[in-house]
C-alpha cells in the first residue's frame, strides 16, 4: 500500500493518493486486486484472475488454454476530481461511470466494456448524456454509442460490426437528428461562437480498407464566427455520399449583407481519393475581407472545374456577371514588416527542424495548373466604375514557384485620382511567368480641362513604371 498526503506535481495541488495492490499465488491460480483513492474517493477499482501459477505464465506455454478473468471499475467518478491530474480535463465536466470484463484464454481474450458520461459539459456548453457498449474477441468487435442532448432535443446513435477474420470487413452505421453544434467553438480557438442543428445517416459496409460509405448530412441555421474573418451565419448544408462521389447537393449561407449558394459535387477514387471536382456558385455583395481594402464586396456567377491525377491538380475557373464593390481608398500609412528577414537565416535546433517540415511538405505539395476567365467583370465604387476582361493562368513550375501568367485588360471606366476624375482610355496589365511576379503595364488616362485634355501615360513594369504627361493641344 501507498499513500501520499497532501502530493503535489509540477506545482498542482494533487490531494490525498492512496494506491493498494495485492498478489496472491497457488499452485492452480494466481490473482492481483489494485485500488486507486483520492481524497478517500474511489477513482479505480480492478481485478484478475488466472488459472495458472505465476511459472506457467511467465514460460507462455499455456496461454493458450489458461483460464483468464478480469474486471475494472471506475464508480460514478466526477471529471471534476481529476482537473487536478491533468489541466486539461478542467475543461470537462461530468459524471464517468466505465466497467471493463475480460473472460477467455490470455492468447484470445473476449472484452466487453461499458462507458457512460452523463451531464457531459465542455467549458460550460452542455453537450449531453453518452454510452458507449463495445465487445471484442478474435473474430471481431462490434459496439454502440448513444449521446442524448436533453437540454437541445438532438440524438446521435452509432453501432459497427467489425470482422477481423477472413476478408476483414465493416458494417456501421451513424444517425443523428437535431444535434445541437453549440460545443464546437470550445474545441478551437479560431472561433468565437458556433451553432446549428445537425441531421445525419451514414451507412459504411465492405472491406475495413476500402469501405463504401452512403449517406445524407444536413445543417440547419449554422453559424461559423471565426475571429479573424467574417461570420457565416443562416448556414444551410446538405451532402449526399455515394461510394464514388460526394455531391453538394445545397449550400446556403449569409456572409456579411450578402449571400452565397452553391451546388457541386467530387468525384472519387476507389481508394477514395478525390478524381474530378465541380461547383456552381451565386454570389450577392458577399463580404471580402482583405488587408489592402477593407469590406470588399463581390457578385456574380462562379463555375469551377478540375481534376487531380498524377499529383497534378488542374482547374478552371470562370466568372460571369462579376462585380466587385469597393470602398473609399484611404490614405495608407507604410508599416513595418513583420515578416521573417529574407537575409537571416537561424541555426538553432528548432529553426532547422521549421525548416526540415516545410521541404517535405513543399515535396509532398500538388503541382497546380489553374486558369481563371473573367468577362465582363465591373469594379464599381464612389472612386471608381470600371469594365474590364481577364483570363489568367496560375501554375507551379518544377521547383514548386507560382507562376503568374496572362492579361487583364479595362474596356473602359473612370476613377479619379488626387480627387480628379480621370477617363482609362486604355489599359492592360500582362503577366508573364516571372517567379516574383512584376507584370508589364500600359495605361492611358485623360481628363478634360477647359478646351484642353491631360493624358497620363502609364509604361513599363510594376515594379518600375515610367510616367508621361502631356496635353491635347500642347
Amino acid at each position: 500500500r501507498l499513500s501520499f498526503a497532501n502530493a503535489r506535481a509540477a506545482e498542482r495541488e494533487l490531494g490525498d493518493l492512496e494506491a493498494t495492490l495485492a498478489f496472491a499465488v497457488a499452485q492452480a491460480r494466481s490473482t492481483a486486486r489494485l485500488a486507486l483513492m483520492r481524497n478517500q474517493q474511489q477513482l479505480l477499482e480492478a481485478e484478475a484472475e488466472l488459472g495458472s501459477d505465476l511459472r506457467g505464465v511467465i514460460d507462455g506455454r499455456r496461454l493458450d488454454r489458461v483460464p483468464l478473468r478480469a474486471d475494472l471499475r471506475l464508480p460514478r467518478l466526477r471529471l471534476a476530481q481529476l482537473a487536478a491530474l491533468d489541466p486539461q480535463l478542467e475543461k470537462i465536466a461530468g459524471t464517468l461511470d466505465a466497467t471493463v470484463a475480460v473472460r477467455g484464454q490470455p492468447a484470445a481474450p473476449r472484452v466487453q466494456s461499458r462507458i457512460s458520461l452523463t451531464g457531459a459539459r465542455f467549458e460550460q456548453t452542455p453537450v449531453g448524456d453518452l454510452t458507449v457498449d463495445a465487445r471484442y474477441d478474435d473474430k471481431g468487435a462490434r459496439g454502440r454509442l448513444a449521446l442524448l442532448q436533453l437540454k437541445a432535443g438532438g440524438r446521435l446513435d452509432a453501432e459497427y460490426n467489425l470482422a477481423l477474420t477472413g476478408k476483414r470487413t465493416i458494417n456501421a452505421r451513424i444517425t443523428g437528428r437535431d444535434l445541437d453544434l453549440g460545443f464546437v467553438h470550445r474545441l478551437t480557438p479560431a472561433l468565437k461562437a458556433s451553432a446549428g442543428k445537425l441531421s445525419v445517416d451514414l451507412r459504411a459496409s465492405g472491406q475495413l480498407q476500402r469501405p463504401q460509405i452512403r449517406g445524407e448530412l444536413r445543417l440547419e441555421r449554422g453559424l461559423l464566427r471565426p475571429r479573424a474573418f467574417s461570420p457565416l451565419e443562416q448556414i444551410d448544408l446538405q451532402l449526399r455520399l455515394s461510394p464514388r462521389q460526394v455531391e453538394l447537393t445545397r449550400l446556403a449561407l449569409r456572409l456579411g449583407r450578402g449571400t452565397l449558394d452553391a451546388r457541386g459535387a467530387v468525384d472519387l477514387s476507389p481508394d477514395l481519393q478525390p478524381s474530378r471536382f465541380r461547383l456552381r456558385a451565386r454570389a450577392e455583395k458577399i463580404v471580402i475581407d482583405a488587408a489592402a481594402a477593407k469590406r470588399l464586396r463581390f457578385s456574380g456567377r462562379v463555375r469551377v472545374e478540375g481534376r487531380q491525377a498524377d499529383n497534378k491538380l488542374s482547374a478552371r475557373v470562370e466568372v460571369s456577371d462579376g462585380e466587385m464593390l469597393v470602398p473609399q481608398f484611404e490614405a495608407q500609412r507604410e508599416l513595418q514588416s513583420v515578416e521573417p528577414l529574407k537575409d537571416v537565416i537561424f541555426v538553432d535546433q528548432e529553426a532547422r527542424a521549421a525548416r526540415e517540415r516545410a521541404e517535405r511538405v513543399k515535396a509532398q505539395a500538388l503541382a497546380l495548373d489553374v486558369r481563371a476567365h473573367a468577362d465582363p467583370f465591373f469594379v464599381r465604387g464612389d472612386e471608381v466604375d470600371l469594365e474590364l476582361r481577364t483570363s489568367l493562368r496560375a501554375a507551379t513550375d518544377e521547383q514548386g514557384r507560382l507562376r503568374l501568367y496572362g492579361d487583364l485588360t479595362i474596356r473602359r471606366g473612370r476613377l479619379k485620382l488626387l480627387g480628379n476624375p480621370f477617363e482609362v482610355r486604355e489599359a492592360k496589365i500582362r503577366f508573364s511567368g516571372q517567379p516574383a511576379p512584376d507584370p508589364a503595364v500600359h495605361v492611358l488616362l485623360a481628363r478634360e480641362v477647359g478646351g484642353a485634355t491631360i493624358l497620363v501615360g502609364i509604361s513599363g513594369t510594376l515594379g518600375a513604371p515610367e510616367l508621361e504627361l502631356r496635353s491635347d493641344p500642347l
